[in-house]
């Protein structure tokens, strides 16, 4: 999770760098993908909390190791987690294509 943190860092200090562009519609790219970068933040935060909650849950219940119903819920708790986590990673991947291009426009 912390890759994804790191790259958007990236990409919100090269759109940093481009505070000086006057056309408008770069201004508008711009501004949509900070808009964007605080969406993915705060999807990448709630997820990693979950992940974080998840994970010391299904801890405590291997120490306990009584309660084999918990374990189960746990268990699709965790595999809902990894979906919302695949599901991420695919709209971060379409996302920075989409950065991508619209950095080569502004170097051309």
């Amino acid at each position: 999770m912390n890759f994804y943190i790191n790259v958007l860092r990236i990409y919100n200090d090269y759109l940093d760098q481009q505070a000086g562009v006057k056309d408008a519609k770069v201004i508008k790219k711009i501004d949509h993908f900070k808009q964007a970068f605080d969406v993915f933040r705060k999807e990448i935060d709630d997820l990693k909390h979950e992940m974080h909650l998840a994970k010391m849950t299904l801890a405590a219940n291997l120490r306990e190791a009584d309660n084999v119903i918990e374990e189960k819920c746990e268990m699709e708790k965790y595999t809902l987690l990894q979906g919302q986590f695949t599901s991420l990673h695919k709209k971060f991947e379409i996302f920075k294509e989409e950065f991508i291009q619209f950095e080569q426009e502004l170097l051309n």
